[in-house]
């Protein structure tokens, strides 16, 4: 059946992909939703898709989400869905009607991966080892479980080995040293096996040849009438010893590597937890997010963003900027989040929120170098008016029909700083329909590398962000994209990006926001 492209390119090869007829009923269900939800197609085939995945909590959104499709409108945000084993899963999801050939409505596609693959971009893997000799490669290769030999590296570590072997049976061949089968023979395996070590391959590939270059040069002494069992026999030990010592080595790379893939699963669920994602429950405003730590081996900075939605359909964001970079910055800034969604759930205004973070802020740093610069910002139920505060951060950028909105906001102090500062919100009035971005300065402070010493800069951002015609992830995404390569490379500071849009024709559903947070809670 017909349908409408999806608009975020990057999920068409491994997002799960669910098909429903008009009634919400499951007609198609692939692999990849398989993995995803722990369901199997046969499982899940005519079943509703509200009941089957959709706590109960949720399923007021998602009916409200597929209303708004019957309209002919697509949905992108995040919400719980329930995992075939019980557990909660967190997806990102990108709903779509679809159409027969006469362009009538005959059911729904939705794209989804699971919210923390969307938390960050993804990083480049590290390149091959580019050593400047093959000692070296030999060195890295050896010592490093992550890399892995490239067919240029391979070809050097048999020629090296190859040539080795060969200059010392003619030393020997000229030497004319008696009895000296043995002694070359263990040289040579002590060469092999080095080889081996950094690459199999390679290493079986130099014990063949220099047992044949061996034989060649040196054994052609021995008798004729042993000269062919012998032959044999030294190649073959050669390239069993090789073999055994390689398989060993592989088993021990392959050891280690898990060590750190371990390490690896847990440094990123460690991230993704002080990074969570946002969570907005109405389906006329979606939001979405992205970090990237700078140039942290770690991968662990302290910048920290929160979307929290209230009983009332208030909506409240939050971006910040701890000083520094790795645990202890991330640390602080997953105490100030923390922090700021409780105080929002107590319904605490604006300017005393940001005076309770700066208590935190101060009791908890380990010291007076640390302190916080914030952007709150707070929108009514009706999405009229947003009251945005600042504390030492870049303002927001509020766009609404592809033309900038200038925004004139008070500045205020850093978190951290002083004990008596005080913040002073500014209210504005919203747009009919609007995006609304909110970042961090490692976003802008990337440089420019055909510019030496010019910054990517606030207004290099506003312009990628008024210009575009892009929505949502892909949106957000697209921003992150032009600060990389401007700047040439990883950005050198932690960078986070917070996208909230408002699609007024979405009213039209009839759909009340303020019902969305109900008392139900999931069953078990």
């Amino acid at each position: 059946m017909p349908e409408t492209p999806l608009q975020a390119p990057h999920w068409a090869t491994d997002a799960a992909r669910i098909e429903t007829d008009v009634e919400g009923r499951i007609v198609a269900w692939n692999g990849a939703a398989e993995a995803l939800y722990g369901y199997q197609s046969q499982e899940a085939l005519g079943r509703p898709v509200v009941s089957f995945i959709v706590p109960g909590r949720g399923r007021q959104q998602a009916t409200a989400i597929m209303e708004a499709l019957a309209l002919g409108r697509s949905w992108e945000g995040e919400f719980d869905v329930r995992h075939r084993d019980g557990h909660l899963l967190r997806v990102l999801v990108h709903d779509t009607p679809t159409y027969d050939a006469n362009g009538h409505p005959v059911g729904f596609v939705g794209y989804s991966i699971a919210a923390s693959r969307s938390v960050a971009l993804p990083q480049p893997a590290p390149p091959p080892s580019t050593a400047g000799s093959w000692a070296g490669s030999l060195r890295v290769a050896m010592f490093d479980p992550t890399v892995r030999v490239g067919r240029r590296t391979r070809v050097q570590l048999i020629l090296a080995g190859l040539a080795l072997q060969i200059g010392w049976d003619m030393v020997v061949r000229a030497g004319s040293w008696d009895q000296s089968t043995g002694i070359v023979g263990a040289i040579a395996i002590v060469g092999v096996l080095a080889i081996a070590i950094a690459d199999l391959t390679a290493g079986v590939i130099v014990a063949l040849l220099s047992g044949i270059a061996f034989v060649a040069i040196v054994a052609e002494t021995e008798t004729a009438s042993t000269r062919p069992a012998f032959s044999v026999t030294l190649v073959a030990v050669w390239v069993a010893a090789a073999v055994a010592v390689g398989v060993a080595a592989v088993g021990l790379r392959r050891q280690a590597q898990r060590g750190i893939d371990d390490a690896v699963a847990l440094h990123r669920q460690l991230a993704a937890s002080l990074v969570p994602s946002p969570r907005l429950n109405r389906v006329d405003v979606s939001v979405a997010a992205a970090h990237r730590p700078g140039e942290q081996r770690l991968a662990l900075g302290g910048d920290f963003f929160a979307a929290m939605e209230r009983a009332d359909g208030t909506i409240a964001l939050l971006v910040g900027d701890v000083s520094g970079h790795g645990p202890v910055a991330a640390g602080l800034a997953a105490r100030l989040r923390a922090g700021w969604e409780a105080l929002v759930e107590a319904d605490v205004a604006p300017p005393v929120r940001l005076q309770a973070l700066n208590r935190v802020l101060l009791d908890h740093a380990r010291s007076e170098e640390f302190f916080a610069t914030v952007a709150s910002v707070v929108i009514t139920p009706a999405l009229t008016e947003a009251t945005i505060t600042l504390a030492g951060h870049p303002p927001p950028i509020l766009k609404h029909r592809g033309s900038l909105v200038e925004l004139d906001l008070a500045a205020g102090m850093p978190l951290g700083v002083s004990d008596v500062a005080t913040w002073t919100p500014t209210v504005i009035a919203l747009p009919e329909a609007f995006s609304l971005l909110l970042y961090t300065d490692g976003v802008i402070e990337g440089r420019v590398a055909s510019r030496p010493g010019e910054r990517f800069g606030e207004k290099r951002l506003t312009d990628v962000f008024v210009a575009t015609t892009v929505t949502g992830r892909e949106l957000v995404e697209e921003l992150l994209a032009a600060a990389v390569h401007e700047h040439g490379g990883q950005l050198p500071d932690d960078a986070a990006l917070v996208l909230l849009e408002h699609d007024a024709r979405l009213r039209s559903t009839g759909h009340d926001p303020s019902r969305h947070r109900n008392a139900e809670l999931p069953t078990s």
